[in-house]
Parts: structure tokens; C-alpha cells; sequence
């Protein structure tokens, strides 16, 4: 993983940590429960994952063959953060590389 690969993962984990009020160590380390907390936390995921999806990844989570976890959601992040890094800068608070 590259240095920009790495800083938007962190990123992105940051911003979850925030907006789900956990540690971000927390999201890396465990599993969330199946709780209605969880729930909300990955409705949280998937519409911030839309608002930076390109084609490809829509028709993944429109035809449910992307199962969203932490890990898949900064994975998506640094991924779409290639194609638009101010998009993704938007979602997660990132500054974009110029």
C-alpha cells in the first residue's frame, strides 16, 4: 500500500470512528455486534459509500455482492479516492493530493 493509499484509509477510519462515536481502534479490531447501533453504523457506511461510487461499485451494492465492513468500506474509500479524490475528500474530511 502506497503512502496516499495509507493516508486515506487512516482517514477513513478517523471519520468513522467519529461519526460512530467509537476508538478507531475499535473498528479495527473487532467485529461490530449485531445491535441496532451496528445497523446504523452500516447504513452510515453504505450512503457515504454511495456519495463517492463510481458505476462499478453502485451496480456492486445494488446487486448486494459487496458485503460492507470496515475494512471493505476504507478499501472502497482509497480506491474511489483514485478516480475522485475531492468526492471522497467531501465524505471523509481527507485534503486531496495535488
Amino acid at each position: 500500500m502506497d503512502s496516499h493509499d495509507e493516508r486515506v484509509r487512516q482517514q477513513a477510519l478517523q471519520h468513522l470512528a467519529r461519526v460512530l462515536g467509537v476508538e478507531k481502534e475499535s473498528l479495527e479490531q473487532a467485529p461490530l455486534p449485531d445491535s441496532e447501533l451496528a445497523r446504523r453504523q452500516l447504513d452510515t457506511m453504505q450512503r457515504e459509500l454511495e456519495a463517492v461510487a463510481d458505476a462499478q461499485l453502485l451496480r456492486e451494492m445494488t446487486a448486494g455482492t459487496l458485503l460492507i465492513w470496515v475494512g471493505t468500506y476504507c478499501a472502497q474509500m482509497v480506491r474511489c479516492s483514485r478516480i475522485d479524490p475531492a468526492r471522497v475528500a467531501r465524505v471523509i474530511g481527507e485534503t486531496p493530493a495535488h
